[in-house]
This record gives structure tokens, sequence and C-alpha cells, in this order.
């Protein structure tokens, strides 16, 4: 059974697994707690950072591995826009409503859109469309290898877990990762690139997984899961962001959290009733106000960055 419908693991031989990681990859700790192995031959596991609660893979695989396997990641969708969702409409006006209840920032010339890893960038510019500025801008970068089809969208080559800041501009008002966060080695890096690229009273819309309480209880019924790996390297929960803020406060004092909250979902019911509907009930108690409920499968959170920045 696949935990996304959008992310399918694979085997990763001995010859491509790295050596065994001696500290928290998002915080630096270098104490955890041994959750259970996702891997066998050779195995890995996934442990739990006891300082910032973030779950993550005790192996990254080698570079070349990881080229090749992304080199197939989104093979068949063609620029048909949905290599990340069955409906980009449906999550760009998600993301588009929270950013603009939360937004403070002043962009007269135009509005400038980040999209970090956004499969082909199609989430990002349906955003600025929908925002609907006379001169807004929108900028892809994108940590896969896969071409955008999108006319007029710039595509900066963030390709091979690389980034050149240099490539980026300073004053960015909404910088979308969606479903990115998981599969870097660095995730910390990335954060503290996309505060840096942020301009002031700017938001940054982060979604990542949290599908380890849903891993856990259909292994309890006896069902055998794909975590995700080599895609998925963490797992992350609300008090994991919790955490996290605390590390963005100590690179910028100007951040601050603005929303959280159960992630949409990857399958709309109208295309996907079964799927849909199951992750629709799993996602309610969420959406009802119980913050900590754990089988939400996924999790989302508005970062801001403040006007005196």
């Amino acid at each position: 059974m696949r935990i996304s419908e959008y992310n399918m693991g694979c085997h990763v031989p001995q010859e491509s697994i790295g050596p065994e990681l001696g500290s928290c990859p998002m915080c630096g700790g270098v104490y955890s707690l041994e959750i259970f192995s996702i891997q066998e031959s050779p195995i890995v596991k996934l442990n739990k950072c006891t300082d910032c609660k973030i779950v993550y893979a005790n192996h990254h695989p080698l570079h070349d591995f990881l080229m090749t396997y992304y080199s197939y990641y989104y093979k068949g969708h063609n620029g048909d826009g949905n290599v990340t969702t069955d409906s980009v409409k449906r999550f760009a006006n998600h993301i588009t409503r929270l950013v603009l209840m939360k937004y403070i920032g002043d962009s007269p010339k135009s509005f400038k859109v980040l999209d970090y890893g956004g499969g082909d960038g199609s989430i990002g510019a349906k955003v600025a469309k929908i925002i609907g500025k006379k001169k807004s801008t929108v900028t892809s970068i994108d940590v896969f290898e896969n071409e955008s089809s999108i006319e007029g969208l710039e595509k900066l080559d963030g390709c091979k877990y690389l980034y050149d800041a240099n490539n980026l501009e300073n004053d960015y008002d909404l910088i979308i990762a969606s479903g990115v966060l998981e599969h870097v080695k660095n995730p910390f890096e990335v954060l503290t690139l996309m505060i840096n690229h942020l301009a002031p009273g700017g938001v940054i819309y982060i979604r990542t997984p949290y599908v380890l309480p849903v891993h856990r209880l259909l292994s309890f019924f006896g069902f055998k899961q794909d975590f995700g790996y080599p895609a998925h390297f963490f797992d992350f929960s609300p008090q994991s962001w919790e955490k996290i803020l605390l590390l963005i406060r100590g690179v910028s004092q100007s951040m601050q959290f603005v929303y959280s909250g159960a992630s949409p979902s990857e399958v709309g019911i109208m295309k996907r009733p079964v799927l849909g509907l199951i992750t629709a009930i799993l996602k309610m108690p969420t959406r009802l106000g119980f913050k900590n409920w754990p089988f939400c499968g996924g999790y989302e959170v508005l970062i801001r960055k403040n006007l005196e920045a």
C-alpha cells in the first residue's frame, strides 16, 4: 500500500546507500530514538530526533542513484500539470486563500512568486494568475528533473539537489514549497535560503507529509506500506514544526508562524472517490480544531516575515 499517490518508493541496493547519519539533518542533534525499519537488506530505519522531534531516514541514497530515480519520477505526465496533484486549480485556490489572508507586504510593481520544487511549476503559476496582479511574475526552481511546459515560466535549474542563490531575487512576496522539504537532504539549508530571499511582509507556504501515525495504524492491521523512500527522507508532525520554528527564529527573528493545519489531499473526491473520501474523513478532526490529530496524513504551515525585517 502506498502512503502517497504521487511518491512511489523503491529498494535501494547496498552499493547505492550512503553512510549512516550521525546527527539530525534538520537541527544537528545527535540523540535520536529508533522508530522502525522502512527497508531491509540493507536496513534503513526511521529515527526520531529527541531535540527537534523530526522523523528521518538514517541513510541517504548516493547522488547517482537519486538522479536515476528522479529521471523517471514524473514519467508519463508530459507537461499535463498534474505531477503533484490531480487538481492544480484546487491546490492553487487553497494556497491563494491562505496567502491573501496573511500577506502584509506591499508590491506595487509586481507580486513575485518562487515555486521551489513545484514539479513543473504549474501550482505557482496558477497562484500568480489567481492573485491577479497586473504585473505578476512567477519563477520556478525545481529540485527534480522535470521540464516545465508552461508558457512564460522562467525556469531556474535547481535539479540534482543543488541551488545557486545568485540565480534568485531577494524580494519574493510568496515562496511555495509544497511537498518539497521531505525530499531534500538539507532541509534547514533550504528553509534558510527561502527566508533570505523573502521580502518583508512576504509569506512562505510549506506542505509536508505526516504519515508515521497512519503507517503505524496500517501496520497494526497487517498492511504493508510504502513510506516513499528514497523520495521521502522525513516526516513532519505538528510538534516537529513547533521546534523548527525555534530554529527558524534563530536565523531571523522577523519570522513568525501565521497558520498551521492539515494540508489538502493530493487527490480529490471527484476523480478518486474512495481514496479522496478516506483522506477527507481522516483530515476532518484537524479541520474541526483538533490540531494534534495524528492521522491527517499531511501538514501545512504559513510563515511570514515581519515588515520591519
